[in-house]
């Protein structure tokens, strides 16, 4: 039973291995690539859902897998593949841990990027981003104050749990990055906020550039998680012009 279960998650990551390594085939193409990527992204939300499918009158299951791990995988995976069709000696770290020479603590981005022995590019990815909202959106801000739950020390320590990564070896804070799908969780369709006042709150906060923040899709009420939803993605172009940004370094 454990070889078993051990050769079908083999199978499942090497699934998940070819779906990065064709987005990373188009992007040497020059093609646009992120509306398959909300698709794969999506698929990975169905997938997790499956447990619903053994939901009957005496099981019922409200379970809902995260798929931060299985997104983690993929973009690395994408990252790997783009720079061998490149031939750019990228070397990618997944949830590598290593110690903070000045703090002493180790620390694990969810991906690191080195070239030729130095940083280019650290990515913390947020699949959602709903315990964050104070840290995107300005209006939820003023409601949190409003209602006393004093978010400033949220923000601090949204702010503090990027900025660590920018002492790892010599990283500089511009090659801190954060990837996020949509902001639907930030949104919650109820604060009716532009993409770019939510760039403009996220470089504030996290005292990043704008172009610091990869985000999907310019519709901020899209929901990855409902498939009757997944009719208007309205990509970005905030990965494809990330990737270049990265070749060229």
């Amino acid at each position: 039973m454990v070889k078993k279960l051990v050769q079908l998650k083999k199978e499942y990551c090497n699934y998940l291995d070819r779906k990065a390594r064709h987005i990373a085939y188009l992007l040497k193409r020059n093609k646009k690539v992120t509306k398959l990527l909300l698709d794969y992204i999506s698929e990975l939300y169905d997938c997790a859902n499956t447990e619903k499918d053994f939901s009957n009158d005496y099981f019922q299951s409200a379970y809902h897998q995260p798929i931060t791990s299985d997104l983690e995988f993929m973009l690395a995976r994408i990252l790997y593949h783009y720079s061998n069709l490149y031939k750019l000696n990228w070397v990618i770290s997944l949830r590598k841990q290593k110690k903070n020479v000045e703090t002493g603590k180790m620390v694990a981005p969810d991906i690191k990027i080195e070239k030729e022995g130095r940083i280019i590019a650290i990515i913390e990815i947020k699949a959602k981003a709903g315990w964050m909202q104070p840290f995107f959106s300005e209006k939820r801000e003023l409601k949190d104050k409003e209602l006393g739950r004093h978010p400033e020390k949220k923000i601090n320590e949204s702010r503090d749990q990027l900025l660590k990564y920018a002492c790892l070896d010599n990283c500089q804070k511009n090659n801190v990055f954060v990837f996020l799908p949509t902001f639907i969780h930030v949104d919650r369709k109820k604060y009716n906020d532009t993409i770019d006042s939510y760039r403009k709150t996220f470089a504030k906060n996290s005292t990043l550039n704008e172009e610091n923040l990869i985000i999907l899709s310019e519709n901020t009420s899209l929901n990855l998680t409902l498939s009757n939803e997944r009719q208007d993605y309205q990509p970005t172009g905030d990965f494809e012009h990330f990737v270049n940004k990265l070749k060229r370094l």
